[in-house]
């Protein structure tokens, strides 16, 4: 009975370090989410602008 208490506890303590480091792994990844949701809003942003300029040479030419 000693030896199932003691995996038991290791167990216990095993499932609770796997439970921080994945709460540290969704924080993170929440942070890269919201990260790149603001690159995507850059590129659109940029790509308006470089269709602007594209048309604009166009009509200069």
């Amino acid at each position: 009975m000693d030896q199932l208490s003691k995996l038991a506890s290791n167990m216990a303590v095993q499932i609770g370090n796997l439970n921080l480091e994945l709460s540290k792994v969704q924080a993170e990844n929440a942070q890269l989410q919201e990260r790149n949701a603001q690159l995507q809003e850059t590129i659109n942003t940029l790509r308006k602008e470089a269709k602007h300029e594209s048309s604009a040479d166009h009509t200069a030419n």
